[in-house]
């Protein structure tokens, strides 16, 4: 079992600790924020550890604009995603990120604070539109960073809390195993694997009886494990089961011929027989028990029918294991079954992104009197939008890479193989439609399996033609619709199918799904029941900040640097929680 040192378990542990603390203070529930917290008139107290620490670098006068900056990234991210609120290590994350760019900003030489206080006139206004005083660029940069941290956050992509800065940042997803082999499954498998159905901690076991190829005795030695489950035939080097004598039940394809409910429960060891009470017609032929031996000591079952079974036919006897069964000196034969914390353990590292912004003076004034847009904020906002945007191209286009490398992909053809006019195969948007659910729901089920379950939630990422295809369907097929359409700068939900699958609009000219005229790809990407288990992950080092500056008189100049990650999660099965689907022979969009 993988063993998390010290600093990793800590780190860990912060990560947990800063998203429960923020879920308690900002969520009422987890489709509902607070009505209106109030931080300045709230006790210390209750406040996330972030926050606390926030108050005290930038000053707890600042309250109300770090509640409002985290309301409008909150409104942000609720308009590019269909109404929902982003999950609570988003907001811890933007605090932590929001923490870092307080202490850095507090770290530049007094001449250039001064500086750029001098310049930040209205620097809040990018997230209220009200505060029209100077601030100083300390608590302007921290309310700036952490509404746009939220507002450009995307469900897919989890945000990491990173609470002490650090460069690298551990990814701990705990998962279950098996403590030893048992029933159908061996040590350290994974419960939600592939054979998570399998028995293991219920003891029922059940083994097929053989005549071995003659005759009308059919018998079979009980193990604790099998060598074919499929066959049920036991492991011949496993132990052998113990087994509770009066629970054993006998059947011949699936109807029960034989049992032992009336026999002693408590008997260990000897030799008992079932009782057969009934008779089973196979092709037309009766078969019943007529005699039968259930050795305790041997684990070995045995009966005799009346007739030999046909080919296909198959009698097994059901089991139940007894785990208070003892030995001639008292010890108990076996020990219960169990399972083990096994985390999955990797690492993310940061790194540096760098970023100068030029005003004219006659500009700035502009934007601060016309559009009462501080500065500072413009700009981080703009660098901030724009490098949140590349990440999520790149990580959808990584995503998509390693499905078409993994086989993950599939085409839908509208035409069936018709030749001629798309009617011949399909009359409607709505028939046609049914027939490209049929994919995505194969899909759907091909990566919640590869992810053990763990899969809760899928978006679809489709281009120009796509999004006129969706955006046609009925409100039966797709029941919520945003009314938006996405700009070059921007990936926006356009809608919500019948099954709940979200339906993303990205631009076809940001080259994420490919088009033609009649043919178009679609993205399905599946989210994680925890942030650990997202197809993508990243953390913020140090949130974008200003650095130096060039003072002129005729223009403003920010040189801003920042440390973030955002990767493909290392963690091999939920980073594999994309499927492409190739539409094509579609109905052409263009004129002919």
């Amino acid at each position: 079992m993988t063993v998390l040192s010290d600093e990793i378990r800590k780190k860990y542990e912060a990560q947990q600790i800063a998203t429960a603390q923020c879920r308690n203070y900002y969520f009422k529930s987890p489709d509902e924020l607070e009505n209106g917290f109030d931080s300045a008139q709230t006790a210390a107290e209750e406040y996330p550890e972030v926050l606390k620490a926030i108050f005290d670098s930038i000053g707890i006068e600042y309250a109300p604009e770090v509640d409002k900056a985290v309301m409008f990234g909150v409104s942000q991210y609720q308009a590019r995603h269909g109404g929902d609120l982003p999950h609570p290590s988003i907001i811890a994350a933007a605090l932590t990120a929001g923490l870092s760019g307080a202490k850095q900003a507090g770290s530049l030489p007094t001449d250039t604070i001064s500086y750029y206080d001098s310049i930040n006139e209205s620097g809040f206004d990018d997230v209220n539109h009200q505060h029209h005083e100077s601030v100083s660029i300390v608590p302007a940069i921290t309310v700036a960073t952490i509404a746009n941290v939220i507002a450009y956050a995307t469900p897919i992509v989890a945000m990491i809390p990173n609470s002490n800065g650090s460069n690298e940042v551990p990814l701990v997803s705990i998962r279950f195993v098996t403590n030893r082999d048992f029933g159908a499954m061996k040590k350290s498998e994974y419960l939600d694997g592939a054979n998570a159905s399998k028995p293991y901690v219920e003891g029922r076991l059940r083994f097929a009886l053989s005549n071995g190829g003659a005759g009308t005795t059919y018998s079979v030695v009980a193990r604790t494990g099998y060598e074919d489950f499929k066959a049920k035939t036991p492991d011949v080097n496993a132990k052998l089961l113990p087994f509770i004598a009066g629970n054993v039940s006998i059947k011949i394809n699936g109807k029960e011929v034989a049992h032992t409910r009336n026999r002693s429960k408590s008997k260990f060891s000897g030799k008992i027989s079932a009782i057969a009470e009934k008779s089973v017609i196979v092709n037309g032929v009766e078969y019943r028990v007529v005699g039968s031996e259930i050795d305790l000591s041997a684990s070995k079952i045995s009966v005799t029918l009346n007739e030999a079974l046909p080919a296909g036919a198959k009698v097994e006897v059901h089991l139940v294991a007894d785990f208070d069964a003892r030995d001639g000196n008292g010890n108990f034969l076996m020990t219960p079954v169990g399972v083990d914390f096994e985390p999955e353990y990797e690492n993310l590292v940061a790194s540096p992104i760098m970023a100068q912004v030029t005003a004219a003076t006659l500009l700035q004034t502009q934007l601060n009197n016309e559009l009462k847009l501080g500065f500072l904020g413009q700009a981080l906002a703009i660098i901030q939008g724009k490098v949140f945007l590349e990440q999520t191209v790149r990580l959808l286009g990584e995503a998509k890479d390693l499905a078409e490398y993994s086989g993950h992909e599939i085409t839908f053809d509208a035409s069936r193989g018709v030749t001629g006019k798309l009617a011949a195969a399909f009359n409607t948007t709505g028939d046609l439609f049914g027939e490209v659910m049929k994919f995505i729901s194969a899909a759907k089920m091909d990566i919640n399996q590869r992810t053990g379950g763990s899969t809760v939630a899928y978006d679809l990422y489709v281009g120009d033609s796509g999004a006129v295809f969706f955006n046609q369907l009925s409100s039966d097929k797709m029941p919520t619709k945003t009314g938006y359409s996405a700009g070059y700068g921007q990936i926006v939900r356009i809608g919500t199918l019948a099954d709940g699958t979200n339906v993303y609009h990205a631009p076809t000219a940001q080259e994420l799904v490919a088009e033609t005229d009649t043919a178009f790809d679609m993205l399905l990407v599946g989210r994680g029941n925890e942030p650990i288990r997202a197809p993508f992950v990243g953390f913020i080092q140090t949130p974008l900040s200003v650095i130096e500056t060039r003072p002129d008189a005729r223009e403003s100049v920010l040189t801003l640097i920042g440390s973030q990650a955002a990767e493909m999660n290392p963690l091999d099965r939920y980073a594999d929680q994309s499927y492409v689907i190739h539409c094509i022979n579609m109905p052409s969009l263009k004129k002919s």
